[in-house]
């Protein structure tokens, strides 16, 4: 599922490919070119596959040789400080260590449901790679978390999300590229 709109304010950027694999490059380059220039990208998945994180950090990497990028991932809110002093760090194990000790990520592997993958600790790697090289990339953690909802009524989170993806389009710069299962 892709959905486009509105138009992006083009600036250009420095940033590498994400992946060598042809398929995956390929696939990028068609949703790409479908995007045009619209400033809001949101892909459907379902959640834990390899090849989606290889697919958005491709798109990521497309996206930032043309301008900014924010990158919303459906992780609660709640972790944004996380992810952000990841991406400002030098990537190293005592990093990781700092994002992977957070709640979110604390869930046993019999337990999760495919947001907290080695792909998507890839993915997340991937862009912060992308900022040391320049790239304007950021990380959304647009996900108001089910704590914070009554976890019988998903219309309450699912329109809390949106409304949080609303507002980040208003105020962010570039392409957004939402990621939703």
């Amino acid at each position: 599922l892709m959905l486009a709109w509105g138009e992006a304010t083009a600036q250009p950027q420095r940033a590498t490919r994400a992946t060598g694999d042809p398929v995956i490059v390929a696939a990028a380059a068609q949703i790409a070119a479908h995007a045009g220039k619209h400033r809001l990208i949101v892909l459907g998945e379902l959640h834990g596959t390899r090849q989606i994180p290889e697919l958005i950090a491709e798109l990521v990497a497309h996206h930032a040789a043309q301008g900014p990028v924010t990158l919303a991932l459906e992780v609660p809110q709640t972790e944004q400080p996380a992810i952000d002093g990841y991406l400002a760090s030098d990537g190293g194990s005592a990093a990781w260590q700092a994002l992977a000790s957070t709640p979110f990520w604390q869930v046993a592997d019999d337990q999760h449901d495919g947001r907290r993958s080695v792909q998507m600790r890839q993915l997340i790697e991937s862009l912060r790679a992308l900022r040391m090289q320049g790239a304007a990339v950021s990380v959304l953690a647009y996900d108001v978390g089910k704590e914070q909802s009554d976890a019988h009524d998903h219309h309450w989170r699912d329109g809390r999300m949106a409304d949080n993806l609303r507002a980040a389009y208003a105020q962010m710069p570039g392409v957004l590229l939402v990621l939703t299962g």
